[in-house]
């Protein structure tokens, strides 16, 4: 049986940790962009992922979520969780990636 009261509580705590706070059971397509993103994310720490990939995750938040996200990456990073960043804003990837490398048309630039 699911204990939906522990569930939730979990889920709370874990969303908290994120700074997210949203009502667990609230429907996720009624929530923001950004909210869903971070309820993927607390998703995947949730059944211990090793790795994490987010493509453009920023191309659609606004500044006051891209820093909640860079948190969450950062936090994610210091759990020893690997993240797989693909984006084209080079700021971006200069300002929380261990390591970069370019990609055009599919072929190795550098890195």
């Amino acid at each position: 049986l699911i204990d939906f009261p522990r569930m939730n509580r979990e889920t709370t705590e874990l969303l908290d940790g994120f700074g997210v706070r949203v009502d667990p059971k609230r429907p996720l397509h009624t929530l923001g962009i950004g909210t869903q993103q971070m309820v993927a994310l607390a998703r995947a720490v949730s059944v211990q992922a090793q790795v994490v990939i987010m493509d453009e995750p920023t191309s659609s938040l606004e500044p006051r979520e891209v820093e909640t996200l860079f948190r969450v990456i950062e936090n994610l990073r210091g759990q020893g969780i690997a993240v797989l960043y693909v984006s084209h804003r080079m700021d971006e990837l200069y300002r929380i990636c261990d390591r970069v490398t370019v990609l055009r048309d599919g072929r190795h630039i550098h890195t």
